[in-house]
């Protein structure tokens, strides 16, 4: 992912939405994949624990290295590269945003030491602009997004 990186944000910061989108998934999957050395040891030390075989240690171990280098701050900005792109017409944009959880959008975004009422106003926001994304992807045929009769 690193090897990519600068070349997919230079083409996203350029307006490529195909770029932003890639690079907001990616960074997406990275998220979730340990920051560390000992992040990653404590997380496969916890798969062990959990699971029978060995397929889901090499799992964690290969988006370990996969997303090796990427910065914590890169990785949380996921959502801005989606939304970048979602924002100018990608249907595939807009359908990831509206898989999105709030809890994650709030998460990502650092919005936990904001007051209760800035939080929730976000909140809303976003879930809001979830409906409008999913309600703009089932107008350009989206099969993930819900006939717009539907969505409330």
């Amino acid at each position: 992912m690193l090897q990519s990186f600068d070349a997919l944000n230079e083409q996203a910061q350029r307006g490529d939405l195909v770029a932003s989108y890639v690079l907001g998934m990616n960074l997406r999957h990275c998220y979730y994949v340990p920051d560390d050395n000992a992040a990653l040891a404590d997380k496969l030390l916890q798969a062990s624990e959990f699971k029978d075989n060995g397929e889901a240690l090499a799992d964690i171990q290969q988006s370990y290295d996969y997303c090796e280098g990427v910065t914590r701050s890169e990785r949380n900005r996921f959502y801005h590269y989606l939304e970048r792109a979602a924002e100018n017409g990608s249907v595939p944009a807009q359908e990831a945003i509206a898989e999105l959880t709030p809890e994650l959008y709030m998460a990502a975004n650092n919005f936990a030491e904001i007051s209760r009422d800035e939080y929730v106003e976000k909140r809303q926001r976003f879930v809001r602009q979830q409906v409008d994304f999913l309600t703009s992807a089932a107008q350009h045929g989206s099969l993930k997004a819900p006939d717009e009769n539907n969505l409330q």
